[in-house]
């Protein structure tokens, strides 16, 4: 695993939003993450539920520091979807592991699932790309990781 893993980056202040009761639509969607940019505010992870009874909850990563604007913008959106409700959490730790070596290694997601449960991390979210996997959990759950990150994977964690 630890050739898979080559980098390690650490954002601190991360806030986690979920939209339950969303319109199962990518034109709302759209129109959701539009608005969101409009306030200045740029989102990094977002993941969504599978579609039922026409709705989802999408779920998105921002700056502590954002979110005032991101609740104006869930509240214009609450006058036209009364069942829209939402989830909050702040002070959230965003640990990305990156490695080119992701793209061909079957279970390297596995591994590094498998690594984080074993130093006592639990997940609030995940998301992943070919390269990237990034999980954002409870800040006061992963205080100090950083040595013990770099002890299992073999890469010293860059704050970002």
């Amino acid at each position: 695993m630890n050739q898979v893993v080559t980098e390690i980056l650490l954002t601190e202040g991360v806030t986690h939003v979920t939209l339950n009761h969303f319109p199962s639509s990518l034109k709302e969607i759209a129109a959701l993450l539009q608005a969101i940019a409009d306030a200045g505010v740029n989102i990094d992870m977002i993941s969504q539920t599978a579609p039922l009874g026409g709705a989802i909850n999408i779920s998105f990563s921002l700056p502590d520091e954002q979110l005032g604007a991101v609740l104006g913008v869930a509240g214009s959106y609450k006058s036209d979807h009364p069942e829209l409700s939402s989830d909050i959490s702040s002070g959230n730790l965003k640990i990305v592991f990156r490695g080119e070596q992701m793209r061909h290694t079957p279970g390297a997601a596995a591994g590094v699932f498998e690594k984080l449960d074993a130093l006592g991390i639990d997940a609030i979210m995940i998301t992943t790309a070919e390269t990237e996997i990034s999980v954002l959990c409870d800040a006061h759950s992963t205080h100090s990781v950083e040595d013990e990150l770099t002890q299992t994977f073999g890469t010293a964690p860059v704050r970002s």
